[in-house]
């Protein structure tokens, strides 16, 4: 019985034994696996899947840069200020006319037998001008999905008119059958007909058909002053003028 009992205990330690060199000897195994051969594990992890929730993906915004500068008043102002110093009259427009006045003298007792009369031609020069003095941010006005830049300018005014006396013509005098001789101006009396003459034409200059004239005149002008600046600023933008209204 006790020899029965020593072979038991003999297998039980053999077996033991031999269980402890195999857990041992596959624990090297793994070792050796995981440290020199990391594609052996790839190749057994395909062989294998999992049921995983997928990460969310990471979207980065990339915006377009369509290479579209916006601009604004302010961009212009300061430059066309600046051309716009020593403008303030600018003169756009020189418009020459003549006038044509009669002049009668009455003779004795105002009877047309003595009467004496003659036609003088006046010539003088009107000029006019656009004031650029004045011009601020408000004027200017900045359309980016057009691409234009508008400038108000002061509607043009007749500033002057110059009359050159030199050129005055004189007709042949018609006299009365009983008026003789030339007719008799005093100083006092000439300048108050030059006078005249210029009030003539200063009406003459001021209708709507020479305004008009003048408001076509005042857009190129104007234009050729500031069109370097607003072009220097932005060469891909459009640039017109605008007249402001003269009934203003």
């Amino acid at each position: 019985m006790e020899k029965n009992y020593f072979e038991r205990i003999e297998k039980r330690y053999a077996f033991l034994k031999g269980a402890i060199i195999g857990i041992i000897a596959g624990a090297i195994i793994v070792f050796l696996i995981i440290s020199n051969s990391p594609a052996i594990i790839g190749s057994l992890a395909d062989k294998f899947t999992l049921d995983v929730e997928p990460a969310a993906e990471e979207h980065d915004i990339v915006l377009e840069d369509e290479g579209f500068i916006g601009y604004t008043a302010a961009d212009f102002y300061g430059e066309i200020v600046h051309k716009a110093e020593g403008k303030s009259d600018l003169v756009i427009m020189e418009q020459p006319l003549e006038i044509v006045m009669n002049v009668t003298q009455s003779g004795l007792g105002n009877l047309s037998v003595f009467k004496k009369m003659q036609t003088v031609t006046y010539h003088g020069t009107g000029v006019y001008t656009v004031d650029l003095s004045n011009l601020s941010e408000s004027d200017i006005n900045v359309n980016n999905d057009e691409k234009t830049v508008s400038l108000t300018v002061p509607a043009p005014i007749l500033s002057y008119v110059e009359p050159d006396l030199s050129k005055t013509e004189f007709s042949d005098i018609d006299k009365g059958l009983l008026a003789f001789g030339d007719i008799k101006v005093s100083t006092e009396e000439q300048n108050k007909l030059n006078e005249d003459a210029v009030s003539a034409m200063t009406t003459r200059l001021s209708e709507k058909s020479f305004m008009e004239s003048a408001e076509d005149f005042a857009r190129v002008k104007t234009f050729e002053v500031f069109q370097p600046v607003v072009s220097a600023t932005a060469p891909d933008y459009t640039f017109k003028i605008i007249v402001a209204d003269n009934s203003r």
